[in-house]
C-alpha cells in the first residue's frame, strides 16, 4: 500500500501577503537558489496557493459565465477531434474497401469543423486559457518574490511530509528535487 497524500494547512493571510510577509526580486544570476526559493515555497503556500486558484476561476466565471461555457466546450471538442483524427488515415493508409477514400473526407471534414470551431470561438478559448493559466502563473510570481521565513525553513526542514502532498508529489512527476536537506 503507498503512502498517502495529504494537505498541509492553510497558512495565515499575514503569513501569505500581509504584515509578516516579505518580498523580494528573485536573483537571477543564481537559477540554484531562485529554483530552492520557489520549489520551497510551492510546498510551504501550497493550501493557498489551490484557495488563490479556486478563487480567481471562481471570479472569472463569475464574470463571463457563457464564455467560460463555451470556451471549455471548444476545448472538448478540439481534443475529441484531435483524438479522432489518426495521421495515418489522413496520409492515406488502409481505408474501407467498400468506400474507398471516404474516410479521408470525413477526416478532412472533422478538420475543417475544428478549424472554423477555432476560428469561431477564439475569443473564448483564449478566456478559458487565461482562466487555466493565470493561478500558476500568480503562484510562480508568488513563489519567486516571496522571502521564506524562518518558520518556513523549519518547516521544510523537519517535516519530511511535505513530499507527500499534492504538490510535493507533483513537483517530483516534474523531476524536481523536493529534499528537505538541499540547501
Amino acid at each position: 500500500m503507498g503512502i498517502e497524500c495529504e494537505l498541509p494547512p492553510l497558512r495565515s493571510l499575514d503569513d501569505f501577503l500581509l504584515g509578516s510577509a516579505r518580498f523580494q526580486m528573485p536573483n537571477v544570476q543564481d537559477l540554484d537558489k531562485w529554483g530552492n526559493r520557489v520549489t520551497k515555497n510551492f510546498l510551504y503556500y501550497q493550501t493557498n496557493y489551490f484557495v488563490m486558484a479556486i478563487i480567481v476561476s471562481a471570479l472569472f466565471v463569475l464574470h463571463n459565465p457563457l464564455q467560460t461555457i463555451s470556451g471549455i466546450c471548444a476545448f472538448v471538442i478540439i481534443i475529441a477531434s484531435i483524438v479522432v483524427i489518426n495521421p495515418n488515415q489522413i496520409q492515406g493508409q488502409p481505408q474501407h474497401e467498400k468506400c474507398p477514400g471516404s474516410t479521408g473526407w470525413l477526416y478532412l471534414g472533422c478538420i475543417t469543423l475544428t478549424i472554423g470551431l477555432v476560428l469561431y470561438s477564439f475569443q473564448s478559448i483564449m478566456y478559458v486559457t487565461l482562466l487555466i493559466l493565470l493561478p500558476f502563473v500568480l503562484a510562480f510570481i508568488h513563489a519567486s518574490f516571496r522571502l521564506r521565513n524562518l518558520r518556513n525553513k523549519l518547516s521544510n526542514a523537519i517535516d519530511e511530509r511535505l513530499r507527500y502532498t499534492p504538490m510535493g508529489v507533483f513537483l517530483e512527476a516534474m523531476y524536481v528535487v523536493v529534499d528537505s536537506a538541499t540547501k
